[in-house]
């Protein structure tokens, strides 16, 4: 599995410009909460932050143990991202608009 440190990373993305990478994930980005690994990514980094500071580490321990828990949700996201929204990242608006609208959706 390759680890993708920053949105221009992701190959979807990658040939974007900043701003319309970050119109695209930010669009994207409320339907990922939609699935199981994005929300044991959250749970990861709940408990890391918990285990962190329970080492004997303190403050510290719980800043440090956040910041690995955000890296596993971080990866959770993307994960989530490239498997079920890759039309999404690669077109943009563009795939939500070919769709046909939903029955009995208010316009």
């Amino acid at each position: 599995m390759k680890i993708y440190w920053s949105l221009k990373q992701i190959p979807e993305l990658a040939g974007l410009d900043r701003r319309q990478r970050l119109a695209r994930w930010r669009g994207l980005s409320p339907r990922l909460l939609r699935h199981w690994q994005t929300w044991m990514g959250l749970l990861a980094c709940a408990v890391l932050a918990g285990l962190g500071r329970s080492v004997g580490l303190g403050h510290p321990g719980s800043i440090l143990g956040v910041l690995a828990g955000a890296e596993c949700y971080w990866h959770a996201c993307v994960y989530v991202a490239r498997r079920y929204y890759r039309r999404l990242l690669a077109q943009g608006d563009r795939a939500v608009e070919k769709r046909p609208p939903e029955a009995g959706r208010y316009q």
